[in-house]
């Protein structure tokens, strides 16, 4: 297509008939308008759809699961933490020694982890939950720039989710390097 510049076009608008000189100053106006709509909506739709995490793009959809799907209330029938203390394997069972641990996760991905130790003790951490594939990412609001990745399982009414993390194990008030695996139940 000419320009009234003598310019070539192609690609997007390739086979219109007229330079936005030819439209007139009211139809290139509406011709520009149209443009920026369809640019605005297409920029709407890729923003709803994913969001940027310590540099990496996640999604509120996964491989088998999406967000809408595990959004709501659980709690942890078991919360166990696999750690390696002094060259001793330790496994505790959180929610088996009088603890608890409960999880509420919003559509939009927002989350409030409390874990209750069996001290008496509460932590709460909340941030953004997403998905990378078949991984669950999760963003803390104290490290947003620093992502954790876990293995996730989901039925309608039961959540799994595993992966690294610490636990003070022998309770010298250092978090110790391990694994855990929590399996919620829909609340």
């Amino acid at each position: 297509m000419q320009t009234g510049a003598g310019s070539q076009i192609s690609g997007i608008g390739e086979g219109f008939a007229a330079s936005p000189r030819q439209l007139g100053p009211v139809n290139s106006h509406r011709f520009g308008l149209s443009v920026l709509t369809a640019v605005v909506t297409v920029l709407v739709l890729s923003l709803s759809a994913c969001d940027i995490i310590g540099g990496d793009e996640i999604s509120l959809k996964g491989t088998n699961v999406s967000m809408t799907e595990i959004a709501g209330n659980w709690t942890a029938s078991s919360a166990f933490f696999y750690v390696e203390t002094t060259g001793q394997g330790a496994q505790i069972d959180l929610v088996a020694g009088g603890g608890a641990v409960n999880l509420v996760i919003q559509d939009d991905g927002r989350f409030i982890l409390t874990v209750a130790d069996t001290a008496g003790g509460t932590s709460v951490t909340s941030g953004q939950l997403g998905f990378d594939d078949e991984w669950l990412v999760v963003a803390s609001d104290e490290s947003p720039d620093d992502p954790d990745y876990f293995t996730i399982n989901f039925t309608s009414d039961r959540l799994n989710i595993s992966g690294p993390g610490e636990f003070d194990a022998n309770e010298d008030s250092l978090a110790d390097p391990g694994t855990f695996e929590f399996l919620f139940d829909r609340s």
